[in-house]
């Protein structure tokens, strides 16, 4: 189910929420040698376009560059991208909770999740990832945008772990298994992981609060 973020007002725009999908968590695509593939999963982002993760093959010289695993795409309308990391070829960025889901958002159509070469070699991203913990601190996100109307949309993807073991000639089970996802609505700029608007005050602003907390002691004080 999709849930909305509560909408909040920001200064020189128009009304801005982050629009937060959670239908997704726990799912699992992967890559598994002796058991097959599971079945892609298709994201509709906003109206006809979206993301979709998906296994996939392929020899060298192919589109799939001889690697296997996980991958994502962008499909339909919205001219959607991802930041792409490294190293190894297309392998996109993973994200830290809380980094800038503007800031170097690439156009790339299609990525690396998680995968490796077909023999084995050059792991492609970063299976057996020590993930630990408990989301969103621990999670890593893929990040994201798309082309709505005049303005860029900015998204994350939540990775809640993944798995990856590869011996000489031989690629198996790699596997990615979703969070939630997110983007904004009006081409703001946000963190992964982030689910709201709402301000935090920081040191100023509870400075602030701090102070105003003592002069409203002092003025009770001064009537009694």
């Amino acid at each position: 189910m999709a849930t909305t973020a509560a909408a909040s007002s920001i200064a020189g725009t128009a009304e801005a929420a982050i629009v937060v999908d959670s239908s997704k968590v726990n799912t699992v695509i992967g890559w598994n040698t002796g058991a097959g593939q599971t079945p892609a999963v298709n994201v509709t982002v906003l109206g006809g376009g979206g993301f979709r993760l998906d296994t996939m093959a392929g020899n060298a010289g192919s589109p799939s560059g001889g690697f296997v695993g996980v991958g994502i795409s962008w499909f339909g309308a919205g001219s959607g991208g991802f930041r792409m990391g490294g190293p190894g070829p297309l392998p996109a960025f993973l994200a830290s909770y809380g980094a800038a889901a503007n800031a170097g958002a690439g156009s790339n159509g299609f990525l690396y999740v998680n995968a490796a070469q077909s023999n084995g070699a050059n792991l492609n991203n970063r299976g057996n990832a020590a993930f630990g913990g408990v989301s969103p601190l621990t999670s890593k996100y893929v990040l994201f945008n798309f082309v709505s109307g005049a303005s860029t949309r900015y998204g994350w993807i939540e990775i809640l772990s993944m798995t990856g073991s590869s011996t000489a000639g031989l690629v198996s089970n790699y596997s990615v298994t979703l969070g939630r996802w997110a983007y904004e609505d009006t081409g703001v700029a946000i963190t992964a992981g982030q689910i709201s608007l709402s301000p935090v005050p920081g040191g100023a602003g509870l400075v602030a609060l701090a102070c105003g907390a003592a002069g409203l002691r002092g003025r009770r004080r001064g009537r009694n």
